[in-house]
């Protein structure tokens, strides 16, 4: 089966310096990690029960993998982004909570310093949708010769709203989203044999285990 990707046309190049623009402005330093996850408990909580060496990539805030080290203290916990002014931001209330959780400045399509499997999630929330296909297909299947898991979440087009996000965001269907998944990736199966596909106001989340058509 051909994937989505050769069905269409790229017209998008992302621009990470853009990402840091209005960070302070959504999540402040006294920003709480409690607030943070009654927002995202429909994904977080589903990141501890898939091991114990977790990666975030695209940290941003550093909310999550705040919220994460003091909920999960045995758990082996770092985060990653590619924009130097968000590293510093993340460390930086990683430093005003009180917390040792190590955030690196890389690059999430290259991950050359981490081993095959060497971690058991990478997970990140609102990425992919800043990329065109191929390097989403690219992205996912980096973090998958890294992760044994991957989830991710993202918006669909029910919660645009004009003039929101970062500017550069690709919004597509909840129905696109789970055909581009189902095409290109192995989605992991719960406890009752259905795909990870979950979903809350607007934005859809998946956990990957492998790829289509390769190896991972």
């Amino acid at each position: 089966m051909d994937s989505v990707v050769e069905k269409m046309k790229v017209v998008h190049s992302h621009n990470p310096e853009n990402w840091a623009l209005k960070l302070w402005r959504y999540y402040p330093i006294d920003y709480n990690p409690d607030n943070f996850h009654s927002n995202t408990s429909w994904w977080l909580d589903k990141i501890p029960k898939l091991g114990n060496e977790i990666m975030e990539v695209g940290t941003w805030s550093g909310l999550a993998i705040i919220w994460l080290r003091l909920n999960f203290p045995e758990k082996d916990i770092i985060g990653l982004d590619i924009n130097l002014q968000v590293v510093h931001s993340a460390k930086t209330r990683v430093y005003y909570s009180g917390l040792d959780i190590p955030v690196y400045l890389g690059d999430g399509f290259n991950l050359e310093g981490f081993e095959d499997k060497s971690k058991d999630v990478i997970f990140h929330d609102g990425l992919i949708e800043h990329f065109t296909l191929e390097e989403r297909i690219k992205l996912l299947t980096e973090h998958l010769r890294v992760a044994k898991y991957v989830l991710f979440t993202l918006p669909t087009k029910s919660c645009y709203v004009p003039n929101t996000g970062y500017g550069d965001e690709l919004w597509e269907s909840k129905e696109f989203w789970i055909d581009f998944v189902s095409n290109n990736f192995i989605i992991k199966k719960d406890e009752n044999n259905n795909d990870e596909i979950f979903e809350k106001n607007g934005c859809i989340g998946f956990i990957i285990e492998g790829v289509k058509n390769g190896t991972s």
